[in-house]
């Protein structure tokens, strides 16, 4: 079981795959949505009354070891294969998607999926717990997960502003590939929200998008050379050239050897221009927000994948 007990804000890149399991947390009673909160699953109705557990059934339990509490009056079931979100979200009646589903919580905290492919994005606020984990149908316990797979860009799962207790368990989260419209490929985004508890949860983020290529750069020309080329040059200096794109090179100078004179070695040729005009002339990368100019030519914004793999247990 992984428990997030603190602010998890999505904003680092995690290119590498990752995988890990974190130990149980103590268990926290589900606390029904309905008490100032805003967001999916609040109503409307202010004459809403926070649903309690029903007999028999304890919140301190995960469904599976309370079935008391898999029952229509504390939770909405959702069946991504044969439910209708025109239904009212019974056991008998379920709806097709988790939005709908979230939207007909009126003072319940529990929301119960069969197994099954849903396309849609989830965005938790406020607090709603989502069990996974059940066979369409009979709604026993299996432990087979329903599969978020969303086709629009964004996070596959958000939990934004929930203050109180939340679990989510059994389900599994995979985003889409970044394109260009969304670039990252982000699998959870969680913030501001104080206790969310997942329990054989996996997150599955793909490949960001690829970075635009850069502005090529047409090649220069030889301006000026100095000394003149194909001149005879008694003193054996180094061949000073300048590029139509600014940079300027020097050759090495000519070992000397004169009767009566001092004898002198060659020299490296080396670079002899301090800037190099414009940014970029000599094959290095620049920084995007030096100068003007490289403002206006700067890199493609940072693609993000927050993790490839994440499974909690």
């Amino acid at each position: 079981m992984l428990s997030l007990r603190s602010v998890l804000v999505a904003s680092s890149c995690l290119v590498a795959c990752s995988s890990f399991s974190a130990a149980d947390a103590p268990a926290v009673p589900d606390v029904p949505v309905g008490q100032g909160d805003a967001g999916a699953g609040a109503s409307d109705d202010a004459s809403d009354q926070v649903v309690g557990a029903p007999v028999g059934c304890d919140p301190m339990e995960e469904p599976q070891k309370s079935p008391a509490c898999v029952v229509d009056p504390y939770g909405i079931f959702v069946d991504p294969t044969n439910g209708d979100d025109t239904k009212p979200g019974t056991r008998a009646l379920p709806v097709k998607t988790l939005t709908i589903a979230l939207s007909k919580l009126k003072g319940r905290s529990r929301v119960y999926v069969c197994e099954g492919v849903l396309s849609e994005r989830v965005r938790l606020a406020p607090a709603a717990s989502l069990f996974g984990g059940f066979a369409c149908g009979t709604w026993a316990y299996t432990g087979g997960r329903a599969r978020f797979v969303p086709l629009e860009g964004g996070p596959a799962l958000t939990v934004d502003g929930v203050g109180q207790p939340t679990t989510i368990s059994d389900l599994e989260f995979v985003a889409p590939r970044g394109t260009d419209a969304a670039s990252s490929s982000i699998a959870a985004f969680l913030s501001a929200s104080a206790s969310v508890t997942f329990r054989r949860v996996t997150l599955t983020a793909q490949s960001a998008a690829r970075a635009a290529n850069g502005l090529a750069v047409a090649p220069g020309t030889l301006v000026s050379s100095t000394p003149i080329p194909g001149n005879f040059n008694a003193t054996k200096l180094g061949q000073v050239c300048t590029c139509s794109i600014g940079a300027v090179t020097a050759g090495g100078d000519g070992g000397l050897f004169l009767a009566n004179a001092v004898t002198r070695v060659g020299k490296d040729g080396a670079p002899a221009q301090a800037v190099v005009t414009p940014p970029g002339a000599d094959g290095l990368g620049v920084d995007q927000f030096l100068d003007a100019h490289r403002a206006r030519t700067r890199l493609p914004p940072e693609r993000m994948v927050l993790a490839r793999t994440i499974s909690s247990t």
